[in-house]
């Protein structure tokens, strides 16, 4: 059934196996495409008899087309004979040089706003080149084709491309469609199968009748392609009378072939210059010095002297012509000459254009990308059909001159602007798309784009002739940067309160207020206003979700959305930063996925026995003291959580408990304990991230990476070393150090993670179960059931504190819950938003990359969910209560797929904690704590001021 072309590689790498295969054995062989037989020509002058010589034989593509049913696939790309001759002839005009000259001016505004998109990206060391490209010349061809000025950022310019896109994707039902279209023709034509989708097909049928209504009725002419088309239906020359469906027809063929062939060729070229960076160099430096001999003057007749800049793009499209191969139907039967072979009458003839393109016999190291085989001396001495990336003779692509245009255009503004770049993410090698019908990378063309300094000094340098006015502009630039920052709101009709300069709404953060105190009151003066309200963190806005439903949205139906935190990493020189928390989309996920195993019911159960040892020598610890009086809870807390970590998760005694002076007590601290600069760091790291990578900052302090680095380092030298292996984090991730593929991880990626296990489990345990402390200290009836439901439950264990035993203690959780609704460790979940997102049942759409904050402190703070709400109230939590809530009410480890993946093993070990003391001690406060609590402003997590002070008394 399948013929010789069951393969899972892209189709054109089966095609070149066989042209390998059979080219020296004669000018030609047969393929069976499923069913169908075709003829492959594999030499060069039997190819220019087919496309020159003898192309009244081989005028037709023999491509499925239905006028009635199906209007867009009668085009120009699959009409026939005298039909497709006339409308070619017609259109031939409007690709003439003369033509190219009168939209050159068109396709540079959008080339530059391009561009200046391009500069807005938070992150250039990230850049889709594709993508980038796809959007360019999206705009461009709805512009030239349907007259429509488009937006790469808007919803339309969205619709066209991603229509675009689908229709050059093999799926099991297009290609069984194409079976039926290429075998049972007529009977398709009369069930009135379709090429091209219906949604699709309406979608550019109803652009262009409503374009052409509207130019009719108002007398708008526009040198595009509705026009010409229009042209031809009104002077009906030649008896060629175009209905409205046959000018959408073509419309959309030049749209189709227009867009998606030039971003690939485009995507490839740049990925080629990165990877090349001495030819980037050097065509960097013909276009400089071709645009000098014209005053620095961006003109036609400027890009048709760039001769290099045509070598390095005939070099791309020899390698990865977006059409791999030419395919022709003959009329009759036809004598290949110098052969006995003849091509019967009705026959599909194919010419395989890329493995030409890469044949020894024609090209010294083909798979090398070396522009300079296309110096004249060199192209003089080729055959004339061993490069024909648009075709040949009459049939050849009519928009090759303009596809070329629009490319080069792109590419100059480019290379002014940017030095192109390979990243971690840069696929190496490029593995074509087996989906695609064209040749197109299997992966995202990720490349850096770094901006180059000196076209900012030749900008200033032309533009101004003193310091003093650069200086005074520089100001004006930076008031209106900083007004269109707090217009955001404003302009995306969210409500908001106007900000401070520059502190945004967080005016007192971090001195006066704690920063979720101020949250909570932008919340409750929003919160009626619409589902979600505008929130400014310094100078950037962040859209704060109010409505629950909204927010179940946001965390798990749209969640595709909204995977990122947006959180700056720099893995270069900031390793630990590169963590679990701050990774984004595939890296984020295949490290999520990998670590998920560490915190299975399996996994809790290993640990639990060492967590309930080492509680005990917490409580051993506090009974040895001589006074109970003054006990610092969260210190004593913040050491048996360390020594927890370091036993379950590194195979280490870390012996913070008994150590006064331990060094990773102290180095766990700092972390949770920044400077006065934290939020202004955090500001600038989370809005100018490229710039914080490019001066190489760092998110934590340099003695603190330096001692968890050279401990992590130690540890799995050790192991290596000895073999050791252990049932805790460390192995699971040494499992992935080592494993052979492409995944694994780094030495700094595994640090990374062990680190953020670390912090993130010691901070947030600790932190609860310090609050818990407080709230049993202040309630003593709480406390007392609490005690007694523990006990009693121990003792039904045989007076064991075991596994299964906690996971009874039903009450011990109520009081958990209420202290992390009253005091949860992460007070905000913060997304960014991965495109524009309109809000269900509003008129608000959150744009691309906009920060998106979920205000959880404020949530469960809020009295229409929790009545009193101040009030350290348990029950809230029995399962009737909690069956009567809002799922998103209560939010202390988030929600959806990126959740906290460590909640089981951070409730486990609060407690466990709680378990041992309150079953040792009854816990008091005494003359130092806070009550009512309140918070350190200076730390970015809740903490109590002051510390937390209580009194432990010893039970008899």
């Amino acid at each position: 059934m399948y013929g010789n072309i069951l393969d899972k590689n892209h189709l054109v790498d089966v095609i070149d196996s066989f042209y390998n295969e059979y080219k020296k054995q004669a000018p030609a062989f047969g393929l069976y495409f499923f069913l169908s037989p075709a003829v492959v020509i594999t030499d060069l002058n039997v190819i220019r008899d087919i496309l020159i010589k003898d192309f009244d034989v081989f005028t037709n593509r023999g491509a499925y087309h239905n006028k009635e049913s199906d209007p867009l696939s009668a085009q120009l790309l699959s009409l026939e004979d005298s039909e497709w001759k006339v409308l070619r002839h017609k259109l031939t005009p409007f690709f003439s040089n003369y033509k190219m000259k009168m939209i050159f001016r068109t396709l540079l505004n959008v080339s530059v706003q391009t561009i200046e998109n391009l500069k807005l990206e938070n992150d250039l060391q990230m850049i889709d080149a594709k993508d980038m490209f796809l959007k360019y010349t999206t705009d461009v061809m709805a512009n030239i084709v349907y007259g429509i000025d488009m937006d790469s950022k808007n919803e339309l310019s969205y619709k066209f491309r991603n229509m675009g896109s689908i229709l050059f994707e093999y799926k099991t039902y297009t290609i069984f469609k194409a079976l039926c279209m290429l075998y049972l023709e007529k009977v398709s034509k009369k069930f009135g199968l379709k090429l091209i989708p219906s949604d699709i097909s309406e979608f550019f049928l109803g652009i262009v009748k409503t374009t052409v209504k509207y130019r009719l009725q108002n007398k708008i002419e526009r040198k595009d392609v509705i026009d010409i088309l229009l042209k031809i239906e009104l002077e009906n020359k030649d008896g060629v009378k175009l209905s409205i469906e046959e000018i959408a027809a073509q419309c959309f063929v030049f749209y189709l072939y227009g867009f998606e062939t030039v971003a690939c060729t485009g995507s490839f070229l740049l990925y080629n210059l990165a990877m090349h960076l001495e030819i980037q160099n050097k065509l960097r430096d013909e276009i400089k010095m071709v645009l000098w001999r014209h005053e620095n003057k961006f003109t036609y007749e400027a890009v048709q002297e760039m001769n290099y800049l045509q070598m390095v793009i005939d070099e791309t499209l020899r390698l990865y012509p977006p059409i791999f191969d030419i395919v022709r139907k003959s009329s009759r039967k036809y004598e290949i000459a110098n052969s006995d072979l003849i091509i019967p009458s009705n026959t599909y003839v194919l010419i395989p254009i890329y493995s030409i393109h890469r044949d020894p016999d024609y090209y010294f190291e083909p798979e090398k990308f070396n522009p300079d085989r296309f110096i004249d001396r060199t192209k003089a001495n080729l055959h004339s059909m061993a490069f024909i990336p648009f075709g040949s003779g009459n049939r050849n692509c009519i928009g090759s001159q303009f596809g070329l245009l629009k490319l080069k255009i792109a590419l100059i503004q480019l290379l002014t602007n940017f030095k192109i770049l390979p990243n971690e993410k840069t696929p190496n090698p490029l593995v074509f798309d087996p989906r695609k019908s064209i040749l197109t990378s299997s992966t995202d063309m990720w490349l850096t784009f770094e901006r180059l300094l000196e076209n900012l000094e030749l900008f200033f340098a032309m533009a101004w002739s003193s310091i003093s006015i650069i200086f005074v502009t520089l100001i004006l630039l930076l008031y209106r940067w900083i007004k269109k920052r707090y217009s955001f709101f404003k302009i995306n009709k969210f409500p908001y309160v106007e900000p401070t300069f520059p502190f945004g709404n967080l005016k007192g953060a971090g001195s006066k207020y704690h920063a979720n105190e101020l949250f909570q009151k932008l919340y409750i003066e929003l919160k009626h206003q619409g589902p979600a309200c505008g929130v400014y963190f310094f100078l950037t806005p962040n859209v704060m979700i109010t409505d629950l439903d909204v927010i179940r949205d946001v965390l798990i139906k749209n969640f595709d959305n909204f995977h990122n935190r947006g959180l700056y990493s720099n893995e270069r020189d900031d390793p630990l930063s590169s963590n679990l928390f701050s990774l984004e989309d595939n890296e984020w996920q295949h490290t999520r996925m990998k670590l998920t195993p560490v915190f299975t019911s399996a996994k809790m159960k290993m640990m639990f026995n060492i967590i309930v040892d080492i509680a005990n020598e917490m409580t051993d610890e506090l009974k040895s003291k001589k006074s109970l009086e003054m006990i610092e809870a969260r210190d004593t807390l913040i050491k048996f959580t360390i020594d927890v970590i370091g036993m379950v998760a590194f195979g280490l005694h870390w012996s913070a408990i008994k150590d006064p002076n331990s060094k990773f007590h102290e180095m766990a601290l700092k972390v949770f304990k920044p400077d006065k600069n934290f939020f202004m760091k955090s500001f600038f790291l989370t809005t100018f991230k490229s710039l914080g990578r490019a001066l190489r900052m760092k998110f934590f302090p340099a003695d603190v990476s330096e001692f968890f680095m050279t401990t992590i380092k130690e540890t799995v030298d050790y192991r290596l070393r000895n073999n050791v292996e252990r049932n805790d984090f460390m192995s699971l991730m040494l499992k992935m150090y080592t494993e052979e593929s492409d995944e694994k991880l780094t030495l700094n990626q595994l640090a990374a993670q062990c680190f953020l296990f670390t912090v993130a489990g010691f901070e947030t345990s600790s932190s609860t179960s310090s609050f818990v402390l407080y709230n049993l200290a202040v309630h003593q009836d709480i406390q007392d059931k609490l005690r007694n439901d523990v006990m009693n439950i121990i003792a039904k264990n045989n007076n064991k504190v075991t596994y299964e035993a906690v996971n009874e203690m039903k009450y011990l959780q109520m009081v958990i819950d209420e202290t992390l609704r009253l005091y949860g460790p992460v007070a905000t979940i913060v997304r960014v938003s991965f495109k524009d997102y309109k809000i269900l049942n509003s008129d608000l759409i959150i744009p691309k990359g906009t920060f998106t904050g979920i205000p959880t402190f404020a949530i469960h703070y809020d009295p229409e969910y929790y009545p009193e709400p101040e009030k350290f109230d348990p029950e809230r939590f029995n399962d009737e209560n909690k069956a009567k809530r809002h799922p998103m009410a209560f939010l202390p480890f988030g929600a959806g797929r990126r959740n906290c993946i460590g909640e089981r093993f951070g409730l486990m070990q609060t407690k466990i904690a709680i378990i041992q003391l309150i079953c040792n001690f009854k816990i008091l406060p005494n003359e130092k704590t806070q009550i009512p609590m309140k918070f350190d402003p200076t730390v970015p997590t809740l903490s109590p001021l002051g510390g937390m002070w209580l009194k432990f008394e010893k039970l008899k």
